[in-house]
């Protein structure tokens, strides 16, 4: 077998169960080693698993504005030439900056990724500049939705030429048995479920509010996720004399076995890229409601995939959970009608072959954008 071109991905670190680092494991376990050799670079230990062939450097940074940071890139653009790297391909805000920095300082190709629509939001003015410096020595945007493109496009400035997308992937799944859900901690009755850090911008407590609007006494929400709204939420739902029908699960590893088990998946987030979250729910079956913000807009598909409404809208959320809530079978009917179709576009494999055409695209110096 040849060996392909060698890509090093280079992030702040592969920390399991995250979204963007799981869409990462499942790349490199998918790529065809024919075509690409995937490297992994961080430069903060993470933990989370990768398949034996594909080499792992960390490169122990703390402070990007220290010697240790500069040492860093010295240290990772002698790594990409001495491996003889092709494309360096960079994720999150501080490995985009030494990622970045040493590809160009090595005379590789540089690809950024963009998997939200504001990378740069909260930024310094300073780590702004550095931001924009690097986005005009950059040969290709590699966007995960439509509209995460178009913010590279339209926010940034980046030419069309340099700019791409590529879905989200989905691990390969069976349909078989959930088990019960007592065994999964779920309580009983209909359930609205929800899954994603416990983070404001997540859309949780707008979540809450509408679930105390529904006048349906069986219906428990359960959110899967952890983080510092938790407090927060137990209090609202406290407040609300819902504490027996809120159910925060914390972290959880197999989502895929708490999918099945829900009536409508529900998905408040008041900004997205492209939410693995809502994929994995459409994939298992399971009736939607979402906000129609950024990529989720488009995996809604106008509402065929899925009920939209507005961020923030916290009645027209309750009135989107109540309607399938009551429609009830034939909702499910339409949802499992759809998982096939799902599973086909974002298969792991066709989401890697078109990764691999377009880093070779980047490193015969072409152009990407579509």
């Amino acid at each position: 077998m040849t060996d392909g071109m060698r890509v090093a991905f280079v992030v702040d670190r592969l920390a399991p169960g995250a979204g963007t680092e799981n869409q990462l494991q499942l790349l490199c376990e998918s790529l065809s080693r024919e075509r690409v050799r995937p490297l992994l670079v961080e430069l903060r230990p993470g933990g989370a698993p990768l398949p034996a062939d594909v080499p792992r450097l960390v490169l122990g940074v703390g402070r990007l504005a220290s010697p240790a940071g500069l040492r860093a890139v010295r240290r990772l653009a002698a790594f990409l030439r001495d491996e003889q790297v092709r494309v360096a391909v960079t994720a999150f805000p501080d490995a985009t900056v030494v990622g970045g920095l040493a590809a160009l300082r090595a005379r590789v190709p540089l690809v950024t990724t963009r998997r939200n629509l504001d990378p740069v939001a909260g930024a310094s003015p300073a780590y702004r500049a550095l931001r924009g410096w690097l986005n005009a020595r950059t040969a290709a945007f590699l966007a995960n939705s439509g509209a995460a493109a178009e913010a590279a496009r339209t926010g940034e400035g980046i030419p069309a030429a340099r700019v791409a997308v590529v879905t989200n992937a989905l691990r390969p799944r069976t349909d078989e048995p959930a088990g019960p859900r007592e065994d999964l901690g779920l309580p009983p009755g209909r359930l609205v479920g929800a899954v994603g850090n416990l983070r404001p911008v997540k859309g949780h407590r707008d979540l809450l509010a509408a679930f105390a609007r529904l006048e349906a006494p069986d219906v428990r929400l359960v959110i899967a996720g952890e983080g510092e709204e938790r407090g927060a939420l137990e209090a609202d739902a406290r407040a609300r004399g819902l504490a027996d029908r809120v159910h925060l699960l914390g972290h959880r590893d197999d989502v895929p076995r708490l999918l099945p088990h829900f009536a409508v998946f529900a998905h408040a987030s008041h900004a997205e890229g492209s939410p693995n979250a809502v994929l994995e729910a459409q994939a298992a079956g399971v009736p939607v409601v979402a906000t129609a913000v950024g990529g989720t807009r488009e995996l809604l598909a106008g509402g065929e995939r899925g009920l939209p409404v507005a961020p923030g809208d916290v009645e027209g959320l309750a009135a989107a959970l109540a309607e399938m809530l009551a429609d009830g079978d034939p909702a499910r009917a339409r949802a499992r009608a759809l998982r096939d179709t799902v599973r086909s576009e974002h298969d792991p494999v066709r989401v890697a072959a078109r990764w691999a055409d377009l880093l070779e695209r980047v490193a015969r110096g072409e152009a990407v954008g579509d």
